[in-house]
């Protein structure tokens, strides 16, 4: 029985993805690389999971609840729909009401785990699928806005620590297929307003990264809420046309406004309180990890003035740590390489940034920024840990990844090489 779900699940899988491969003939040369890529880290990660971890690791710890789930929804299959929609513990307890982002994300694994018979490796398959069609469809609308294609395929689809930690049975892969899907949904609502299906993509993915990772959705719904303020602005107001100074502080001036309205999306915005979780957790971390397995901050306290202080330190060495000397085993020691990699893009983007940019793009690379600072140092303060960070900042890398090959024309011919594509 459980040979026939295998097969009937990967038909299914086979059948969508060939009709999306059909749908698209300007990125098909990338669709199947990139989809078979995706596919094989979900499994990759499952193996390290089970190979290093044992049953400690969140993905193995997720399934294992979701499973508790699935066995509810055999024997009461109206108590499992109930306990879905309420977490109503006189139903079942699975030790997670706690930890409302954990038990949401348990919960949509028991849906996949329902209908794969309980296979982890099916399972997995099916989160990388749909983390790829999310992303896949973003990346279109990417591609139909902007110009820098080879750019924007190479950074959402073949950065391996993007890629890898996106995949699977792990919340990264719906947070980053939620991200990038709002963000598409955003830029479609712009050109077409009253997009209705677009209007629904965007209310999903902002329910689902809310509940999955709120700090992220924090972030990403005030820039982007600037860049189509700003954008509106731009169109209605001749004023904000005659200069990029002007577009800056307009754009940041939003952003200041609506930063204020966050502290009230949640506890552990306010300012009061703000402070406390990340040097909590940060000492958490500190307590866990081996000296040289993560960034060290020298007395870092709970005053803003002390959060400041280390904000460059946490910004560099969140984008470019682990260095390769730094790195004693082989996981480190590949993350360091791509550290290595973004650090040479990094430095040549000031060498072939372009002159000119339009309002479009650069309103673009401004939120690219502001996304990514705020996100890269309070990641890198609560989360030191540079296994721990790696995963976690997998949302904002594909954008930051993007900023430093739009304009490199050694990724275009790259990218051109591989997937034999002309210019």
């Amino acid at each position: 029985m459980d040979i026939i779900f295998t097969i009937l699940n990967l038909s299914f899988l086979a059948w969508l993805s060939f009709r999306l491969y059909k749908k698209d003939n300007q990125l098909r040369p990338y669709f199947f690389p990139a989809l078979c890529l995706k596919l094989v880290s979900g499994l990759l990660l499952g193996y390290l999971y089970l190979s290093y971890y044992d049953d400690l690791g969140d993905t193995l710890v997720f399934f294992k609840k979701a499973n508790q789930l699935v066995n509810l929804a055999y024997s009461e299959p109206i108590g499992y729909i109930e306990y879905v929609l309420n977490s109503d513990i006189s139903i079942i307890d699975i030790g997670l009401l706690g930890q409302p982002r954990a038990l949401f994300f348990v919960k949509i694994t028991s849906f996949f785990s329902l209908i794969t018979r309980q296979s982890y490796w099916m399972t997995s398959l099916y989160f990388s699928f749909f983390s790829f069609v999310a992303i896949w469809y973003s990346v279109r609308v990417l591609i139909a806005k902007y110009t820098y294609q080879e750019a924007i395929v190479f950074s959402f689809f073949f950065p391996p620590s993007v890629v890898f930690w996106s995949s699977g049975v792990i919340k990264e892969s719906v947070a980053l297929g939620a991200i990038t899907l709002f963000v598409a949904a955003t830029l479609k609502l712009i050109e077409n307003k009253g997009d209705f299906k677009n209007l629904i993509i965007l209310l999903f993915s902002a329910v689902v990264l809310w509940k999955i990772k709120y700090y992220y959705a924090a972030v990403l719904f005030m820039v982007t809420t600037a860049y189509v303020l700003t954008t509106l602005a731009i169109q209605q107001w001749a004023y904000l046309k005659k200069g990029r100074v002007r577009i800056t502080f307009f754009y940041l001036l939003i952003c200041f406004f609506l930063l204020a309205a966050v502290t009230l999306l949640h506890p552990n915005f306010q300012l009061g309180r703000f402070t406390s979780v990340v040097v909590d957790n940060y000492n958490q971390f500190e307590s866990i990890s081996q000296k040289g397995d993560f960034i060290e901050y020298d007395g870092l306290t709970k005053d803003w003035t002390s959060i400041i202080y280390h904000s460059p330190k946490a910004l560099f060495s969140g984008l470019f740590r682990p260095y390769i000397w730094e790195s004693s085993d082989v996981l480190k020691l590949l993350y360091s390489f791509e550290n290595a990699f973004f650090l040479i893009l990094t430095i040549y983007v000031f060498f072939c940034f372009p002159r000119k940019i339009s309002e479009k793009d650069y309103l673009g690379i401004l939120s690219i920024l502001i996304f990514s600072v705020i996100l890269i140092i309070f990641l890198s303060l609560s989360a030191p840990n540079f296994g721990t960070l790696i995963r976690y900042k997998t949302g904002v890398m594909p954008f930051l990844f993007l900023l430093v090959t739009a304009n490199n024309t050694y990724i275009k011919k790259v990218m051109q090489f591989i997937f034999k594509r002309s210019s």
